[in-house]
């Protein structure tokens, strides 16, 4: 679907995209609770089972626009494999979480309405000052000073905006849902412990996947697969309406984009 494809290409390319920033953590959000999601015993809700897939679809991309947070952990299909990620967003701005992909490593990211930071790892570093014009050694010396440290931004800095892309997933999947052009159901099913409706959704250019609404409760999204390309693409969405809490890194631990320009010298 629209969304899954706009995540994919968002978190495939936001660390080589950090490199125009070099020219110029701990996440708070929980681990699922099994006691938040509906028990596998549940009943499904009459009301919503026997809507059309259609209807149902809409009463999902509704309940998504409405949630006032969620996360969502899964991997997105790239070019050389799948990109993981683990990303929990509300719609204050702010954004936790971490984003891997296999060749240009990964990052931490701690994203508010006024502040950014990346944390990449010792690969995400190199990849990032390879791709800036520094030689390997160059880039293995400087990673090595890095390492460990957050990337930051604020307000009025471009050098970080792929980080708000990737953190804007709550307004990009009640978008992504209302591209369908045929809708169909399938059957209430435990999914990711979750009494689900299965619904195979078709866009307009042909494409389908698989969408899991929650039937019990609100009626948000379990789970997206996209089993059309040559690497599967699977996102599941948890934690729904809880805080999203983004820390500051220690002071000693952040370098700004200007900072990183002038290694880089």
């Amino acid at each position: 679907m629209t969304s899954q494809r706009s995540l994919s290409t968002v978190a495939v390319s936001l660390l080589l995209a950090l490199t125009t920033a070099a020219c110029g953590g701990t996440e708070k959000h929980a681990a699922a609770d099994p006691s938040a999601s509906a028990p596998a015993t549940a009943t499904a809700t009459p009301a919503l089972t026997e809507l059309s897939g259609e209807e149902i679809l809409k009463q999902a991309q509704q309940a998504m626009a409405q949630a006032s947070s969620f996360r969502e952990v899964g991997e997105v299909a790239d070019g050389d494999g799948n990109a993981a990620l683990d990303l929990a967003a509300d719609r204050q701005g702010n954004c936790v979480g971490t984003v891997r992909e296999r060749k240009a490593g990964g990052f931490e990211v701690r994203h508010s309405a006024t502040q950014t930071w990346i944390k990449p790892d010792a690969v995400g570093w190199q990849a990032l000052i390879v791709k800036q014009g520094a030689s390997a050694e160059v880039a293995t010396a400087v990673a090595g000073r890095v390492e460990g440290r957050y990337l930051t931004a604020g307000p009025g800095d471009s050098g970080l905006e792929g980080m708000t892309e990737l953190c804007r997933t709550m307004s990009d999947i009640p978008k992504g849902l209302a591209g369908a052009t045929k809708v169909v159901k399938g059957p209430v099913q435990v999914t990711e412990g979750v009494l689900s409706i299965s619904l195979t959704v078709t866009d307009a250019d042909g494409s389908s996947s698989q969408v899991y609404v929650a039937a019990t409760g609100k009626p948000y999204l379990t789970k997206l697969e996209d089993q059309a390309s040559t690497v599967p693409t699977q996102i599941v969405f948890r934690d729904f309406d809880k805080p999203v809490t983004v820390e500051a890194p220690a002071a000693d631990q952040v370098l700004d984009t200007k900072a990183l320009g002038k290694q880089l010298g």
